[in-house]
């Protein structure tokens, strides 16, 4: 007997029971992977070195709340969007698929273009947004929809 596994989640609807879950199983991988990319990086020697918005000297990145926030807020605000592109599209994950990798790719632009020690710190702080990228759409993917 087999059992298929193979579950098309293309044309289901976000769930409004399941996508807190959701949000916090993808905020929580975020974070944890975040904190290895960091602490594994820092190991490496990248000292994760930037000028904060309102500062003006470097600065080594923190953890706590800076690295935590970036990843909660980003997978509250996924799954605002997934929700509004089920009541508006008759599939509502190929559209929120393309539109988080166009957010990821606009995302890169930060790391890019902010004031940092080393691009090693640049390569480290988009391995980062990556990270929570995929985390992130792929909780929500998957724990965050109305059963097919």
């Amino acid at each position: 007997m087999s059992v298929s596994t193979d579950i098309n989640i293309a044309g289901t609807r976000p769930s409004l029971g399941k996508l807190p879950q959701a949000v916090l199983v993808g905020a929580i991988l975020s974070m944890i992977g975040n904190m290895i990319i960091l602490f594994f990086g820092r190991g490496l020697g990248v000292e994760f070195m930037l000028v904060p918005p309102t500062g003006t000297e470097l600065e080594p990145l923190p953890f706590f709340p800076i690295v935590m926030i970036a990843s909660i807020l980003p997978a509250v605000g996924a799954a605002l969007l997934l929700y509004i592109l089920g009541w508006f599209t008759e599939r509502p994950y190929p559209a929120f698929w393309t539109i988080a990798v166009l957010f990821l790719l606009i995302s890169f632009q930060g790391p890019v273009g902010a004031v940092t020690d080393s691009a090693q710190t640049v390569i480290g702080l988009n391995a980062m947004h990556v990270w929570s990228a995929l985390a992130i759409v792929g909780a929500l993917s998957a724990l965050g929809h109305e059963d097919a």
